[in-house]
């Protein structure tokens, strides 16, 4: 099970909101009206109530919760969760003796494999199951709520592609040559070996490894498939 911190508090807060919608938008409603009658105090938590309550009826709200969730399982759990676990070298170690981190050998491959989703990533392609439900909500907004949505997922990839290159510039670049002493060193190399054919304006060499590595529209909802 991946742990709280690997995914963060705002995916379980979400995830546990979209399976329960029903139940807090009941809960909140009411308690929005709770004092209603009463002949007491307003509770000072009932502005609150109401506010939250008004929130849960909104559709908007329920279409950006589902797309939220849609990168949670695109991407974004996957990699939380491998940058959290111990490295492929440490697993001949006692399960008490390993660390996170220490994937410096894998770092350059993984770099690669995430730019290439991320710039393939189209949530609104009905092929992309990850984003399944918040193509069902976007359908139910007014034209409005959808462009302004559409709008929203445009400016998140980019700022999502400018965070990546930022953070993995260095293994983008100069450190990109150590993508050869990958843990499988077969997809190190195919991975080499269609970068090399990309700067040579040549044609990739024909593997089963660089098909999957060159292909910039995968659909697969967990990018860890196929790395073993």
């Amino acid at each position: 099970m991946q742990s709280l911190a690997s995914r963060g508090a705002p995916w379980y807060a979400s995830i546990d909101l979209w399976n329960n919608w029903a139940a807090y938008s009941a809960y909140f409603t009411y308690m929005a009206n709770a004092d209603k009658g009463s002949g007491g105090q307003q509770s000072v938590y009932t502005p609150l109530y109401k506010e939250v309550s008004a929130w849960l009826l909104v559709n908007k709200l329920k279409a950006d919760i589902a797309y939220v969730l849609g990168h949670g399982k695109s991407w974004w759990n996957d990699e939380f969760q491998r940058n959290q676990d111990s490295a492929t070298w440490m697993k001949a170690l006692p399960e008490e003796d390993r660390l996170g981190g220490f994937r410096c050998d894998e770092l350059p491959v993984e770099a690669v494999l995430l730019r290439w989703h991320l710039l393939g990533l189209n949530p609104i392609d009905a092929a992309n199951v990850a984003f399944a439900e918040w193509r069902a909500e976007l359908a139910k907004l007014s034209p409005e709520e959808r462009a302004a949505a559409l709008l929203q997922d445009e400016a998140f990839r980019r700022t999502t592609k400018e965070v990546q290159c930022k953070h993995h510039y260095r293994y983008l670049t100069l450190l990109l040559p150590c993508a050869i002493y990958h843990p499988n060193r077969k997809l190190g190399v195919a991975l080499c070996a269609a970068l090399l054919a990309a700067h040579d304006g040549i044609a990739a060499p024909e593997s089963p490894w660089v098909r999957w590595c060159t292909c910039k529209a995968r659909t697969c909802t967990s990018r860890a498939c196929s790395r073993t």
